[in-house]
């Protein structure tokens, strides 16, 4: 686990309320896998506590660290009026992560809602050496606008939305 003062390389809305962060981490990238999150820290000192932000991709050759979030309160807030060339302080990664040294099996991914986040860098990691199918939901067509970021070639992919 890092301590790590990480530039924002950008920060943009997805969609209503839904936003994805880039941030180069020289540390942290070489040591996260898929199902890893992150505790972010806000700069506004009024709001102590870290916020758990999933880890949505990672490329370890450009040491980019990507994070899918919602805006769901102050802190979140606070991510989503972050701009390119704005550092911001990362601990991280956290938890075990998913088990993607398989190979040759047939493998479902499931996500719903901000369970989707985590979704990208597992698809990519296990369609490497297996068959992969991709189930994905969401509230609305709003809440499954980040599946355009993930790399589905060659995935089977069902969608479905609450509306």
């Amino acid at each position: 686990m890092f301590l790590e003062d990480c530039k924002i390389l950008e920060n943009y809305q997805v969609s209503e309320n839904y936003y994805l962060m880039k941030i180069e981490s020289n540390k942290a990238s070489q040591h996260s896998k898929a199902g890893q999150f992150f505790m972010l820290k806000v700069k506004n000192e009024i709001r102590i506590l870290r916020r758990p932000i999933s880890l949505h991709f990672v490329d370890k050759d450009k040491n980019i660290l990507e994070f899918y979030y919602e805006v769901k309160g102050g802190g979140t807030k606070e991510f989503s009026s972050l701009e390119a060339g704005e550092v911001i302080n990362i601990q991280g990664p956290l938890g075990k992560g998913f088990k993607t040294d398989v190979s040759g099996k047939k493998c479902v991914v499931i996500g719903g809602g901000m369970g989707i986040a985590p979704t990208k860098l597992l698809i990519n990691d296990l369609k490497k050496n297996n068959e992969v199918i991709f189930i994905a939901g969401g509230r609305d067509k709003n809440a499954i606008e980040i599946l355009k970021n993930l790399d589905l070639e060659g995935v089977r992919t069902y969608i479905t939305t609450d509306d």
